[in-house]
């Protein structure tokens, strides 16, 4: 995996942002989220092993350290933030401040 997530994404609602990070092969263990400076910090390490017996032996081995660093809008209350692990698949809800959500106005786009 070497210092790279799989795939994430973000996906923003009224209440909350959510994040989706694919780490196939993680344990949960293996995965560290915080919240500091203003910033969700993601990171962990990938260790594991393959056997396969054929001819003879073969073996491998492999690991991998990640990181990410995503700056937190003022919008998000910092100390709500969840995660949840499954399956190879972390999410990470970080809920919208009351203000936020009160101050979002949908703006009508109108044609030409």
């Amino acid at each position: 995996m070497g210092n790279r997530l799989a795939e994430l994404g973000f996906v923003e609602t009224h209440d909350e942002f959510r994040m989706d990070v694919e780490l196939p092969g993680v344990e949960p263990e293996g995965v560290e989220v915080t919240v500091t400076n203003g910033h969700l910090v993601i990171r962990g390490e990938n260790r594991g092993q393959h056997q396969q017996r054929r001819r003879g032996y073969w073996a491998e081995r492999y690991y991998g350290s990640f990181y990410r660093a995503v700056p937190l809008s003022d919008a998000v209350d910092q100390d709500r933030v969840e995660a949840r692990f499954a399956r190879g698949l972390l999410t990470i809800h970080l809920p919208k401040t009351k203000d936020s959500r009160r101050h979002t106005k949908p703006i009508p786009v109108r044609g030409s």
